[in-house]
């Protein structure tokens, strides 16, 4: 587990918490802004490699994604950055997403539905971390694919359990590889001993 410490901070809706970090990973927020910086570090990167000419598509997909992202309540996306060690560089991103209940989707019913039909368990002692996993094929670029999601939900202190934060680590791989194979699962333990040191802020 790295050193870096890491103090994400909600939008005000969502407390303030930490949380441990593979050695450079970076975090940033779905906004414009991000958008942007993100986009001027790839434009740099593509005109290094010759590849101009993709920044155009690499925009339209970064548009339609944080969109996404925002529509989703997202307010934190984790992922490997340049410095992060070759050993950590997970082909995976973590979401941070704040969980409102509605009237259809009550969020201590969610979790329940989880723990009755995904295996859903506390990742912690405590039981403030719920975690299961889900698998589906996805299409990207054209190309199959497939994801293993690692969802873990915690409860916003003194709600009630009407509002929760959700993280989605979505990590990306063949549509043939086994779902005990030893690189994914070291991957998962990975990811679950960071979001082990969750912790909200007092």
């Amino acid at each position: 587990m790295s050193d870096l410490r890491t103090l994400l901070r909600g939008d005000g809706a969502v407390p303030a918490f930490r949380m441990l970090l593979p050695q450079g990973w970076v975090s940033y927020r779905p906004d414009e802004q991000s958008q942007e910086e993100l986009l001027g570090a790839a434009a740099k990167r593509l005109a290094t490699a010759g590849r101009p000419d993709l920044l155009v598509q690499l925009r339209r997909h970064a548009a339609t994604a944080f969109g996404q992202l925002r529509e989703q309540r997202a307010i934190l996306v984790m992922m490997p950055g340049e410095d992060t060690p070759q050993s950590l560089f997970l082909p995976a991103t973590i979401t941070a997403v704040e969980r409102v209940s509605t009237p259809d989707a009550p969020v201590r019913e969610v979790v329940v539905d989880a723990i009755r039909r995904k295996g859903a368990k506390p990742l912690d002692d405590r039981g403030v971390i719920i975690r299961w996993l889900e698998r589906r094929d996805v299409e990207l670029d054209g190309e199959s694919s497939a994801t293993t999601s690692i969802i873990y939900v915690m409860a916003v202190p003194g709600t009630g359990r009407r509002r929760a934060l959700q993280l989605t680590a979505v990590i990306t791989h063949p549509t043939d590889l086994p779902a005990d194979d030893d690189v994914l699962e070291q991957w998962i333990a990975l990811i679950d001993a960071h979001v082990a040191t969750f912790a909200w802020e007092p």
